[in-house]
């Protein structure tokens, strides 16, 4: 079996209160490319800034931030990059350390999200809590 092809993938999170739905969003839209690019059958290990603990300093999240960036082969950016410092320190030290760069498009974000909206509006609900008064 090859090696995972490791990536870290880079947004806006600070002062972004959906950030947990673009990574979603973003981390389905970077398999995607990637599949497109090596096959589907390449490994993949993903690393995501969204999932670190809440409560650390903006220093210590950009240390364990460059830390993954420096284990990682690709450093993939979602379009609202450019909106986060700390997603622009994340480039210029994946440039610095010659890090392979994936940049999603807008158009390549909006149509894994407009899928994911589809698949949603398609799912049954079940109710869950509410008191049936027939049921007693």
């Amino acid at each position: 079996m090859a090696n995972p092809l490791k990536i870290y993938i880079a947004g806006k999170i600070t002062g972004n209160p959906n950030y947990r739905e673009d990574f979603t969003i973003g981390t389905v839209a970077v398999l995607k490319k990637i599949r497109g690019t090596y096959g589907r059958n390449l490994p993949v290990t993903l690393m995501l800034p969204s999932t670190e603990p809440k409560g650390l300093t903006n220093r210590h999240y950009m240390r364990i931030s460059l830390d993954r960036i420096d284990e990682c082969d690709i450093v993939a950016f979602l379009p609202n990059y450019t909106d986060s410092q700390g997603a622009q320190i994340e480039e210029r030290y994946a440039r610095y350390t010659d890090k392979q760069l994936m940049y999603l498009t807008v158009e390549e974000f909006e149509n894994v999200r407009s899928v994911q909206e589809r698949k949603k509006a398609e799912q049954p609900y079940i109710i869950i809590g509410e008191e049936n008064e027939d049921a007693r």
